[in-house]
């Protein structure tokens, strides 16, 4: 694991990156502070009002954390993942799909992290972690209607799906719960929220689940970090995905030196995922430092934070 900075230099604060919902449960490489969401009932949140700007003197920079939120289907659970029958296995496909496709990312954003705290992501890698490709069914913005017609095409409109949504017990898990069951109310989906900490790490308590969220922090600047928790024995595989065409495409990347035949296995792994969605990109949340202007260089490496070593003082 990269060395971790021990705290900011000497006029340059960090302000905490949020964390995500529905991608936020304790769980693999879950880290970092989380700040107070808004009032997800009314729809509505309390904006600030910052009608100069910064203070004379400060500065205020945004970078970009090397992580991904991601909304986990188990693929262990034959409601929604895997089955053995073939038919019934489209038709969790597509399920997945249309919820994938029914997330309202623009209003999570606005709403969890305020507008200001992350930026959407349809890649299930950070962008610092190249190369990426993003997944036809993680939109931009929500497309109810391809959503519709995907459960329509596989014969299930008019269908209800009684799904639980397993995150953590405090009031931010909550209203993030019930953010994400008004996104899926349209297609029949009957979303049950169960508040319960640490059930990721106990395989019994996760089989309880159809969908948990998680926050993905890269520990090093390779695809491998991540796409290695997708095969079928890795122990940090908390979708439960198992495919012998990803296990054989993975070994296969994995045998390759750096370079282009290497990026480009990474690329067919992440169209892999794309055509079987055990996950669904949401985000890649921010970090802010508010500094003192005589202070240039301020430079935040993706891992281990601020670069102490380039900050370039310049007092008169």
């Amino acid at each position: 694991m990269p060395a971790r900075a021990r705290g900011p230099a000497r006029g340059a604060h960090p302000l905490p990156a949020r964390r995500a919902g529905p991608a936020r449960v304790p769980g693999r490489r879950a880290g970092g502070d989380r700040a107070r969401p808004g009032a997800v009932r009314r729809g509505r949140r309390a904006r600030p009002t910052c009608p100069r700007g910064p203070a004379p003197g400060t500065g205020l920079e945004k970078f970009p954390v090397a992580a991904v939120d991601l909304l986990y289907f188990n693929m262990a659970s034959p409601e929604i993942g895997h089955h053995p029958d073939p038919a019934r296995a489209r038709e969790n496909l597509a399920l997945r799909r249309a919820i994938a496709r029914a997330v309202d990312v623009p209003r999570y954003l606005e709403v969890v992290r305020n507008g200001a705290w992350a930026e959407a992501s349809a890649s299930v890698l950070p962008r610092e972690v190249s190369p990426r490709q993003d997944l036809a069914d993680a939109p931009p913005q929500r497309d109810l209607d391809g959503a519709l017609q995907i459960l329509a095409d596989a014969g299930l409109s008019g269908r209800t799906f009684l799904l639980n949504y397993w995150g953590g017990p405090g009031e931010p898990e909550r209203q993030e719960a019930a953010l994400l069951r008004e996104f899926l109310r349209p297609l029949g989906v009957d979303l049950r929220f169960t508040a319960r900490d640490n059930f990721l790490f106990d395989p019994g308590l996760r089989a309880g689940a159809h969908l948990f969220g998680l926050r993905f922090e890269a520990d090093y600047l390779d695809p491998s970090n991540f796409l290695s928790s997708m095969t079928c024995a890795a122990t940090d595989n908390l979708a439960g995905f198992c495919d012998p065409a990803y296990d054989a495409a993975y070994a296969a990347f994995a045998a390759l030196p750096p370079g282009p035949a290497r990026d480009d296995a990474a690329l067919r792994l992440q169209a892999i995922l794309g055509e079987q969605m055990p996950v669904r990109p949401i985000d890649q949340p921010s970090a802010w430092y508010l500094h003192q202007r005589w202070l240039g260089g301020l430079v935040r490496h993706p891992l281990a934070g601020l670069r102490v070593e380039l900050l370039c003082p310049d007092m008169p």
